[in-house]
């Protein structure tokens, strides 16, 4: 406990304040995917509690550059297990460590597209994670959508950073009511000037678009204005540019509508699609996603943890296409779905869940007045969809409450007496 054990009532508030520091488990799996064991026993699981430490020793070789062997429960976690959450960051590959200790420093750099004007730093401490200097990863790559309008020369660059300006300049046929503006910043682009182009070509031009591009009725001209009449442009995506060894559906037409989907599979046989199956025709005339490619299946990494249960095997850093774990739940937990998840061409499938028991204890029982029907123990356990029988402990059931009750993924609605 983090602070007093008490809770004073003053004038009709309750005061003090507490905390439950959580506990840190080591299993088996975590032992093995880090080649190491506990130095001072022989058993596959142990739980510390918040501050405690805990010595390891190798399974075989010597531990990883930086790596240290003694560690700290920081509330449920290692500590400094967790890295600080550096939006659009990542550590640098010179600060990088598998585990870190007290006084460890690490840098962050960040993310392709992204910029930063001061490198984010943060030290390891005995309380975790204290930032030295932080940065933040902006980026203006990609630049503001103004209609009809393009950047001014002048204002190009390959790469904008904090408090560079972009002025818009209209397209042929337009003219600005003001001079657009944008500044970035470290939240990205912010607009200094609003405006926008318009003119009495734009019309025609969009009709030179429909006749060039798309499907279209027809407009006329009137008293040298350009007047729309009953005009429809229909926009469409191009089929270039796909793979040999892929099929399409629909097989033949250099061109699709937008909203309609094209399909693919592969041609020859024990190969496996590699991107997206399915790609549709958006309303800009691009496709949704890059066309995909065939070839051998791909093999699969650890499968991803199961909450509240664990795997029947030691896990593999691989696995092959085809290949399966079987999982299973913690004490009084119940698995719904396959107890499986297989490895499909890169990915695992399989959708399992355990779900919770249901506990019912002395403090329950008491403050809705009732025990248990059939046992005087003063607490009990419940799977999931198990059901509970109880009986009042003085009096008769509230109208409505039924005292037997049944246990829903940890959750259950005691029946009260009065």
């Amino acid at each position: 406990m983090e602070g007093e054990p008490f809770k004073t009532c003053v004038n009709g508030e309750w005061s003090g304040d507490m905390k439950c520091l959580k506990p840190c488990t080591v299993n088996k799996n975590s032992l093995n995917n880090h080649n190491i064991r506990f130095k001072y026993t022989y058993m596959n699981k142990l739980y510390a509690e918040h501050n405690d430490e805990m010595e390891f020793a190798c399974k075989s070789g010597s531990p990883v550059a930086g790596s240290h062997m003694r560690v700290r429960c920081l509330d449920g976690e290692i500590l400094c297990s967790k890295v600080p959450d550096i939006p659009h960051g990542h550590v640098s590959e010179g600060t990088k460590k598998s585990e870190y200790q007290e006084g460890d420093v690490i840098h962050f750099s960040c993310d392709a597209g992204y910029i930063a004007d001061l490198t984010s730093k943060y030290v390891c401490t005995s309380e975790g994670w204290l930032v030295i200097r932080r940065g933040t990863c902006y980026s203006c790559a990609t630049l503001p959508e103004v209609p009809h309008a393009h950047v001014a020369e002048e204002t190009r660059r390959d790469e904008y950073r904090e408090g560079d300006m972009v002025h818009f300049t209209c397209d042929l046929g337009h003219w600005p009511e003001l001079i657009i503006k944008y500044v970035c910043t470290s939240e990205g682009w912010l607009a200094v000037r609003r405006g926008s182009c318009s003119g009495q070509f734009a019309s025609f031009l969009r009709l030179i678009h429909c006749c060039v591009h798309s499907v279209f009725n027809f407009r006329v001209l009137k008293l040298g204005e350009w007047e729309e009449k009953n005009t429809t442009c229909i926009q469409t995506c191009k089929i270039l540019d796909v793979p040999n060894n892929v099929n399409r559906d629909p097989a033949f037409g250099n061109d699709l509508l937008k909203g309609r989907n094209l399909t693919f599979t592969c041609k020859f046989r024990g190969h496996f699609i590699q991107g997206y199956a399915k790609v549709q025709c958006l309303d800009n005339g691009q496709w949704s996603h890059q066309f995909p490619t065939c070839g051998t299946p791909v093999d699969c990494g650890s499968p991803p943890p199961l909450e509240n249960g664990d795997t029947t095997e030691t896990l593999k850093y691989a696995y092959s296409h085809d290949e399966r774990v079987k999982f299973r739940c913690q004490n009084y937990y119940v698995m719904e779905g396959e107890p499986f998840k297989t490895c499909v061409n890169g990915e695992w499938r399989g959708d399992m869940k355990c779900l919770k028991p249901c506990t019912v204890n002395k403090n329950s029982l008491n403050n809705h007045n009732i025990r248990f029907k059939y046992t005087y123990m003063n607490k009990l356990y419940a799977e999931h969809n198990d059901e509970m029988h109880f009986a009042c402990k003085s009096g008769s059931p509230v109208a409505g409450n039924d005292m037997r009750v049944r246990c829903l993924d940890g959750e259950i609605r005691l029946p009260t007496c009065q």
